[in-house]
């Protein structure tokens, strides 16, 4: 069994990684919000936000890490050239951190197997589709989504998008319809891992 540590700054986030790698037969060692706590000298595999980096750098924690199991780095969403910020730190590859649910599964089974993986761009690799290219969703079912993935409760999402309860129930149904999800899990996890657009071009409905 694949022993996983998880160390990122987002505890929502984090929730959601580690319900997805243990469904799929990973064992999660440990989950941290920052690397100045320690890890386990038994993982197979470190996955890394660079925001969960505490007092030293991605650089000099791999050199370490990277010893006893590679590093995966979860790159922030929005990173425009990960390629150039983390060849060169010692880590075995990154992935964008919303990348589809079997895209960062690659990633992790790649990298423990001994390979590299970076965000797709390597030969042979092939990022899949993102959640609003593969099923066309609103800007306010996308808004939705993008507030689910922060952790925020159906009231919550109400309130910061100006509209009521009963359209956010609405607007979930919805999400889950076309993304053909059973239940809140599925659909918190499709939030965290399914990837967005921000300039998604779609209608407000």
């Amino acid at each position: 069994m694949i022993r996983v540590s998880i160390f990122d700054s987002s505890p929502v986030f984090a929730r959601g990684l580690s319900g997805l790698l243990a469904a799929e037969g990973f064992q999660i060692s440990e989950v941290r919000s920052s690397t100045d706590e320690g890890y386990c000298w038994r993982s197979d595999v470190f996955l890394v936000d660079p925001q969960a980096v505490g007092s030293t750098n991605l650089e000099a924690f791999s050199a370490t890490a990277s010893m006893v199991a590679p590093v995966l780095v979860l790159a922030p969403f929005g990173d425009g050239r990960p390629g150039e910020r983390y060849r060169g730190t010692g880590v075995a590859g990154y992935v964008d951190r919303y990348a589809p649910a079997e895209v960062v599964l690659q990633a992790v089974r790649t990298v423990v197997g001994g390979g590299r993986f970076f965000g797709g761009s390597e030969p042979g690799v092939q990022a899949g589709p993102r959640v609003d290219e593969a099923v066309k969703l609103s800007l306010r079912e996308l808004q939705v989504l993008r507030q689910i993935a922060r952790g925020l409760t159906h009231g919550q999402i109400a309130r910061v998008l100006g509209i009521s309860r009963h359209t956010v129930d609405t607007y979930v149904k919805r999400i889950r319809s076309k993304l053909d999800l059973g239940n809140k899990a599925e659909l918190t996890r499709a939030a965290l891992l399914g990837g967005f657009h921000d300039d998604a071009a779609a209608d407000v409905s």
